[in-house]
């Protein structure tokens, strides 16, 4: 499984730190982010 989270904008890295700060897991929030990603693929759901 690549490093998704190094290939992210800054912009992610520094949400994906403080989320992670906040006690969610790395996984957690990288599946967030890529649902989120999807999403806006697909159009508004």
């Amino acid at each position: 499984m690549g490093n998704i989270i190094d290939n992210l904008p800054i912009k992610y890295k520094e949400l994906i730190h403080m989320k992670y700060m906040l006690g969610l897991s790395y996984e957690e929030i990288s599946k967030k982010l890529l649902q989120k990603e999807k999403g806006k693929l697909k159009g508004k759901e």
